[in-house]
């Protein structure tokens, strides 16, 4: 019997190496099987489309509901919207330049990284509850919302548009002394008669949102019956006086507790989500460059 010689018995061993190294490999790496991966439905260009890559879609698009609810009509609309989008991909993807197709993939890993973010918070960063003890802490720390603000009412002559160089000393010279005038409502009148733009109007710190902030300021803070120095913003002349006020009423915890924790939610989660990133930054290999 012939032996075989020492070079054809090396070969041999080296594809029985290589080939078993592949069985391995193909074990350790074969993917995970997703539920109706395996039931092809239609295929674009050579590439499957499953019953996974659709009842996804649907769910992702509609919700698990509308999933539950589809009839055979509608799921074979929603598999041709499936088949209609990977097409249109297909041939967008054709039609990439390499500059284009190197963004596109940054655009994707930037998804899937805030994919990422997401999932990890959800498990790692949840709200903690919110007790009874921070609802009172909270509704005690602002009383500006739920104590009753007071209302401040007030009046004010203003520019009805922005004013000119000579029009803006005409008003200068014309508003001086206006605690002295008692019926600005006239006044405005006898300045308009003059041909200055100037109004009068009556107004309250609840509706004042849409004044400027130097505005809304001057109505909180004037003493009653005071006015204003003749204020200017964005070319137009202001001044005010405070006609009076009206203290409101408190709303009791009971009434605003579910708006209460509704604002403190957000406020919750914030702190968690820090905790998490700042245990996550200590743990990791960080290099600002």
């Amino acid at each position: 019997m012939r032996r075989a010689s020492p070079l054809l018995t090396a070969l041999i061993l080296a594809l029985a190496v290589a080939c078993g190294g592949d069985d391995e490999a193909s074990v350790e790496e074969a993917p995970a099987r997703l539920p109706g991966d395996d039931e092809v439905l239609a295929e674009v260009n050579g590439t499957q489309v499953t019953r996974y890559d659709l009842e996804s879609t649907v769910r992702e698009t509609l919700g698990g509901f509308a999933l539950d609810q589809l009839d055979e009509e509608s799921r074979e609309r929603a598999l041709q919207s499936v088949v209609s989008a990977r097409a249109i991909a297909m041939a967008r993807e054709a039609e990439l330049s390499a500059e284009e197709r190197a963004a596109l993939d940054r655009k994707v890993a930037r998804y899937r990284e805030k994919l990422l973010v997401q999932q990890y918070l959800a498990t790692h960063a949840p709200a903690d509850a919110i007790t009874d003890e921070m609802v009172r802490e909270y509704y005690e720390s602002h009383p500006e919302r739920f104590a009753g603000a007071t209302t401040r009412r007030f009046e004010m002559l203003f520019a009805t548009r922005s004013l000119t160089d000579g029009e803006r000393e005409r008003v200068v010279r014309s508003l001086r002394q206006p605690d002295q005038r008692g019926d600005w409502a006239a006044w405005a009148a006898e300045l308009a008669a003059e041909g200055l733009p100037i109004a009068h109007r009556r107004a309250d710190t609840r509706t004042a949102r849409v004044l400027p902030q130097r505005l809304r300021e001057l109505a909180s803070d004037l003493p009653q019956g005071r006015a204003s120095g003749l204020t200017f913003v964005d070319g137009r002349s202001f001044l005010l006086r405070v006609t009076g006020e009206t203290a409101g009423r408190p709303r009791p915890l009971a009434d605003v507790e579910e708006e209460i924790r509704a604002a403190l939610g957000p406020l919750r989660l914030r702190d968690s989500v820090r905790d998490v990133r700042a245990e996550v930054l200590e743990r990791s290999d960080v290099v600002y460059r």
